[in-house]
C-alpha cells in the first residue's frame, strides 16, 4: 500500500512538472519555450527581488531602464499622486471578443513607460507597500492570460514569460530576452478583462 501511494505521488509530481514546463497555448499565438534551466534561473531571480528585502540596486538589476507598465497596472498607478506624473502614456488596442469568440468591439487602454531610474524606483516602492511578497506564487500563464498579452505584444511571446500570484494580484512579468533576464513589461492580470460577460 506504501508503495503504490509513493508511486501515485510520483506520477502527480510528474504530471505538475509537465504541465508547468508546457503552458495551454491557444491557436493563433506564437510561444516559444525556454529550457527549464533558463526557466529556473528566471524564477531564482523573481523570488530574490520580489521580496522585502531587495536593494535599489536588485530591483535596478532586474528591470529594463525603459519598462512598459500594462493598461491593468497603469490604471492602479495613475491614482497615485507622485506616479501619476511619472512616465510617458502609451496606449494599447485590445479587442473585446463576445461569447462567440468574434471581436465585438477594439477598446483604447492606456499603459505607461517608465524609463529613469527615479521613476522606476518610484514604482517599484509602490508596489512593494501595495503587494504582500511573502505569498506570491510563480507559474506560467493560462490560456486566456496569454490572448490577452498576445492582444497587445506586438512580437512572439517567449519564455521565460511568469505570472506572480497572491489573493490579491497577478502580476505579468515579461523578460527582455533569454540572454538578459530584465523585465521588459510588467502588469497586474488580476482585473484582467478579455471576454464580455454575457447576460
Amino acid at each position: 500500500m506504501r508503495r503504490a501511494l509513493l508511486i501515485l505521488a510520483a506520477c502527480c509530481f510528474s504530471f505538475a512538472c509537465f504541465a508547468e514546463g508546457d503552458p495551454v497555448v491557444p491557436p493563433g499565438i506564437r510561444y516559444k519555450r525556454a529550457s527549464a534551466e533558463l526557466n529556473n534561473k528566471a524564477r531564482e531571480k523573481l523570488t530574490k527581488v520580489f521580496s522585502a528585502d531587495a536593494t535599489d540596486k536588485d530591483v535596478l538589476s532586474l528591470f529594463e531602464d525603459s519598462l512598459i507598465c500594462g493598461p491593468c497596472l497603469c490604471r492602479e498607478i495613475k491614482k497615485d499622486p507622485d506616479l501619476a506624473k511619472r512616465g510617458a502614456p502609451t496606449t494599447f488596442e485590445v479587442p473585446v471578443l463576445g461569447s462567440d469568440g468574434k471581436v465585438k468591439r477594439t477598446d483604447k487602454l492606456e499603459g505607461r513607460l517608465l524609463q529613469s531610474s527615479e521613476t522606476l524606483l518610484a514604482f517599484w516602492k509602490y508596489l512593494s507597500r501595495k503587494t504582500d511578497f511573502s505569498k506570491l506564487v510563480i507559474r506560467k500563464l493560462n490560456p486566456a492570460e496569454l490572448k490577452f498579452l498576445w492582444a497587445m505584444y506586438p512580437f512572439d511571446l517567449q519564455e521565460p514569460l511568469f505570472i506572480l500570484e497572491s489573493k490579491e494580484r497577478k502580476i505579468l512579468v515579461l523578460f527582455t530576452s533569454p540572454e538578459d533576464l530584465r523585465i521588459l513589461w510588467i502588469d497586474d492580470y488580476q482585473e484582467m478583462r478579455l471576454y464580455e460577460k454575457t447576460p
